[in-house]
């Protein structure tokens, strides 16, 4: 049977979504794997390629519409450059990179997300406007758009609302462990420096999965982790990144929580469910990138092992902004993809509670969150 078409993916995730999205929009939602730049919805990208486009009429960037999500999809191979040679090359200011986590921010607070955790690597930059940054500029712009909103989420929703952390990013592909290191040196010193920097709660391993040795990054997460910074590792994403070498490599550094897990064989599944580790599913990135067989579709998504096995499983969106599938609709493709009842759906989030990485405190404003939540929407309307 031929794999079906992005288009058709896309159709099917919308059914199978819709019965199920005037429950998931109201859901308390755990966002635990989302790129900052891959978040930025293609509308924010097309109002900052607007204004460069009129500032200059020579801006050689194409459009975002032109750019995002084509017609044939990605691969591992095509999607890291989308990063690298168009959205780096537009947000390139401090004014476009508060503007851009802005307007995350309050995409995912509008879908109901009530804990968010954003991930980004430490970026350098110097504008066409002749604007530079460094890499501790960079963060400290993103980290306090992130406090602000946290200041307002507190004086206008008390216990609710959402609040957002931060997990900085180790590429693989394009670090040396000379870079890691620094890059945790950075962390450290921002966490140490003042309240800005206590909004950094964990190291991610990331990148292009068919790049880099993991074990050169041994020592810089180890560093971190014993620093008290919780530690997210893209795992098994791909059938090539899924060697017994690097999977027990990556599992010996005891992280909390594991990204995609596409390709985990079942002797180590077993081993991951029996620790507790969280499971950050990304069920569209996973299948309109080929991470995931398109052929399987969404039903054969290996997400149904981990939930059948009793993982502590998120459903996250990843990248947002190019995938086009909010966490509302995630949660509704899970449900109906997997046969979820609304009660499991509160339960597996409840679960997720346990391996965020925001602190005691903020664990328990989830948890009375989701209690509430669970009252109303799911024993008052009597869902099993």
């Amino acid at each position: 049977m031929p794999a079906p078409s992005i288009a058709e993916l896309q159709a099917q995730a919308t059914s199978l979504a819709a019965p199920h999205l005037p429950f998931t929009e109201r859901l308390p939602k755990l966002e635990l794997h989302a790129h900052l730049t891959g978040s930025i919805t293609p509308a924010t990208l097309q109002s900052i390629w607007e204004h460069r486009k009129a500032r200059d009429p020579s801006f050689p960037l194409a459009p975002p519409s032109e750019v995002l999500m084509p017609e044939e999809g990605f691969d591992v191979v095509t999607f890291f450059p989308l990063f690298d040679s168009y959205i780096y090359n537009l947000i390139d200011s401090i004014e476009t990179l508060r503007q851009a986590t802005r307007k995350v921010l309050e995409a995912f607070a509008a879908d109901g997300v009530v804990h968010l955790e954003l991930r980004t690597g430490p970026r350098s930059f110097t504008g066409a406007n002749g604007e530079s940054a460094s890499e501790e500029a960079y963060l400290r712009t993103v980290l306090s758009e992130l406090h602000a909103w946290n200041a307002q989420a507190t004086r206008v929703h008390g216990n609710g609302g959402m609040r957002a952390f931060l997990i900085l990013s180790v590429d693989r592909a394009k670090s040396s462990p000379a870079r890691a290191e620094d890059i945790v040196e950075l962390v450290l010193k921002l966490r140490n420096d003042d309240s800005l920097g206590k909004l950094i709660v964990g190291l991610d391993l990331g990148g292009n999965p068919l790049k880099g040795d993991v074990l050169d990054f041994r020592p810089a997460f180890l560093r971190a982790k014993d620093a008290g910074l919780g530690l997210a590792l893209h795992f098994a994403e791909t059938k090539r990144s899924a060697k017994k070498a690097e999977l027990e490599e990556l599992l010996s550094w005891e992280p909390a929580r594991l990204g995609h897990c596409v390709h985990v064989p079942a002797y180590l599944r077993e081993g991951v469910l029996k620790r507790g580790v969280g499971v950050e599913v990304c069920l569209s990135c996973n299948l309109l990138a080929g991470l995931s067989a398109r052929e399987e579709g969404w039903a054969g998504h290996r997400a149904r092992e981990w939930l059948g096995g009793g993982g502590k499983v998120v459903f996250c969106t990843d990248d947002v902004g190019v995938f086009g599938s909010e966490g509302s609709k995630e949660w509704g493709i899970a449900m109906g993809a997997f046969g979820l009842d609304r009660r499991r759906a509160v339960d597996l989030c409840l679960e997720g509670v346990e391996v965020v990485f925001g602190g005691r405190e903020e664990r328990e404003r989830l948890r009375r969150c989701l209690d509430e939540f669970a009252r109303t929407e799911v024993i008052d309307q009597g869902a099993v």
